[in-house]
């Protein structure tokens, strides 16, 4: 793998999709629920609150590998942040979780990315480039596709 790879990522339109389906499906079965009205409107709200901020901007427009053991993620003005990948990361077939500590951070972010969200040859890179990062515990389930 040659380095540094740029991978700009798009908004998934699978996951968006998901989302919109999901919303609804939690806002007709909350309408059908025979409970008190303040409850189903605070419930209502809650979801459409959760909704919102699923279709907010996203808070990282990209990453770049750049070398064998360092990634950084690159924010929606250009700055670039080191990204600590966590062993809690899975790499599959259709979708990565990117779990990470962003700098000295003590917290884990996740990230999922799915593959159209960048290129096909990006998505690959970056399931090779993960793999590589991530140990596989004995009681992990490891997918070998």
């Amino acid at each position: 793998m040659q380095f540094p790879v740029f991978i700009d990522l798009r908004r998934s339109v699978r996951f968006s999709l998901f989302l919109v389906v999901a919303h609804s499906v939690a806002f007709g079965a909350t309408c059908a629920l025979s409970i008190a009205w303040q409850l189903q409107v605070s419930l209502l709200f809650l979801i459409a609150l959760t909704a919102w901020r699923a279709f907010l901007a996203p808070a990282i427009v990209g990453l770049r590998i750049l070398g064998s053991d360092k990634i950084v993620g690159v924010y929606p003005d250009g700055s670039e942040f080191r990204l600590v990948v966590s062993e809690q990361s899975a790499v599959y077939r259709q979708m990565i979780l990117l779990r990470t500590r962003l700098g000295n951070e003590r917290l884990l972010t996740s990230l999922a990315l799915f593959p159209d969200q960048m290129s096909q040859r990006e998505f690959h890179q970056l399931r090779l480039w993960l793999r590589c990062q991530i140990q596989p515990t004995k009681d992990a389930a490891v997918d070998v596709s």
